[in-house]
């Protein structure tokens, strides 16, 4: 599948599905989350993550999927359970629909993981084995996390949190935090049917009552147009060094027909650096 298949990854967790799947709800926290996918017609998978203390009981996990499939679905056949990797399987069928689920305990991450996948017209073994051998948890020792999901693909140190998400069709934001500061990347798509190519007045726009200056560098081999500067309204908490530096930094991708805009506002004892954001672009995210 690798020829054919959407690369997620999304805080911290990879998978692999196929190009006409796409994410219908996601979750924003680490601790507790899932992945919601669908093709054209329905949902055709999930996938779940939640931290644990400790080891969980596995068996005790799995007994309660079976008792809840036996008596939410009565005539469904539950196939015996087998092995992927350290994935534990099973199916339910009822005719040519069936449904897998499988979980396990990422030892290394402590994670508790777990998929469901929907085959409303039997089960491709192939596919199924493919999905969940690409799952997996990123290392606890990172430094950065990779964010591919929604046309976007980068990079952000791994103190910046992801708070919020804004998706819309071609137009995808993820804001994060760190120590009272935010830091926001958002990626625009169809830049050929509204953007006038003017960076520096698309800039100006966003940030307002803010002084500053422009200027010009190179990232991921595209010309960017950054800007540096301070809030001009004064305020109280300047006298104790809290006065609002914004960073910001535009970068146009001509073969992906997409603005990006990552920008940050911080109080000075935490300064953003652009490098804390890598975009990734000219790929096929």
């Amino acid at each position: 599948m690798q020829n054919t298949a959407t690369h997620i990854d999304w805080l911290g967790f990879h998978c692999e599905v196929p190009l006409d799947w796409e994410i219908s709800k996601h979750g924003i926290k680490p601790a507790i989350g899932s992945l919601t996918f669908v093709d054209r017609y329905q949902q055709r998978m999930q996938l779940g993550w939640t931290k644990c203390s400790k080891k969980p009981d596995t068996k005790r996990i799995f007994d309660d999927f079976i008792a809840r499939d036996t008596t939410s679905f009565p005539d469904a056949v539950l196939e015996p359970f087998f092995k992927i990797k350290q994935w534990q399987v099973y199916r339910r069928v009822m005719g040519t629909a069936m449904v897998t689920r499988g979980g396990f305990f990422d030892a290394k991450n402590n994670y508790w993981i777990d998929c469901i996948i929907m085959w409303p017209h039997g089960v491709d073994q192939t596919l199924e084995r493919q999905i969940f051998e690409s799952i997996s948890a990123g290392n606890k020792n990172q430094t950065t996390v990779l964010y591919k999901a929604f046309h976007c693909s980068f990079t952000v140190n791994k103190d910046w949190l992801l708070t919020e998400t804004d998706i819309k069709p071609a137009d995808a934001t993820f804001t994060f935090t760190y120590d009272n500061s935010r830091c926001v990347v958002r990626r625009i798509g169809m830049t050929d049917a509204w953007f006038d190519g003017d960076e520096e007045s698309f800039l100006r726009k966003e940030i307002g009552a803010i002084r500053g200056r422009f200027f010009r560098e190179r990232h991921n081999n595209h010309e960017c147009t950054l800007f540096c500067g301070k809030e001009r309204v004064f305020h109280p908490r300047w006298m104790v060094g809290q006065r609002i530096v914004r960073n910001d930094r535009i970068m146009i991708c001509p073969s992906e027909k997409s603005l990006y805009h990552v920008h940050s506002m911080a109080y000075p004892k935490r300064m953003f650096d652009h490098t804390d954001v890598a975009i990734a672009c000219c790929q096929g995210s």
